[in-house]
């Protein structure tokens, strides 16, 4: 009995927990539920475990919105957590990261692209134009080919 509590006398157990959130390139400002806390990398200490909805801005690139699920591991479950938290004679780490890419704007592929989804527009449109002229109706969709489908 004596050297179950001696410990918890002594040096009470601790469990730090820490998620540090990352992004490419570094430096996008980082709001995290709503509030803004920086930009990254970013680290925080937290005490409950859960999801947290994360936004990452940045000039010149996407901006990036996701979750990140901040999850407990077995360790850190009601009974054994008591004994983690409380009796565990040492320092206990809990840590989670997460990475983000934050896109160049405008990187929406080449200008062959570009310039074949152009053609395809323009011939849809020639063809909605002529059936306007016969008499058809222009309310339906162009077909699958002209809106780019293969």
């Amino acid at each position: 009995m004596l050297a179950v509590l001696l410990p918890a006398l002594l040096g009470p157990g601790c469990v730090v927990r820490k998620y540090f959130l990352r992004s490419d390139p570094p430096g996008a400002e980082l709001f995290v539920d709503g509030e803004s806390v920086g930009p990254t990398p970013f680290e925080r200490d937290f005490v409950t475990y859960g999801s947290h909805q994360v936004e990452l801005r940045m000039p010149g690139h996407e901006r990036v919105v996701g979750v990140i699920d901040v999850q407990r591991p077995w360790w850190q479950v009601f009974p054994i957590s008591f004994f983690t938290d409380v009796l565990w004679p040492g320092e206990l780490q809990d840590t989670h990261e997460f990475a983000f890419v934050l896109p160049p704007l405008g990187d929406g592929g080449d200008w062959d692209d570009a310039k074949a989804a152009y053609e395809r527009l323009r011939a849809a449109r020639e063809r909605v134009a002529e059936e306007e002229l016969r008499g058809g109706s222009s309310d339906r969709a162009p077909d699958a080919e002209a809106a780019g489908g293969h």
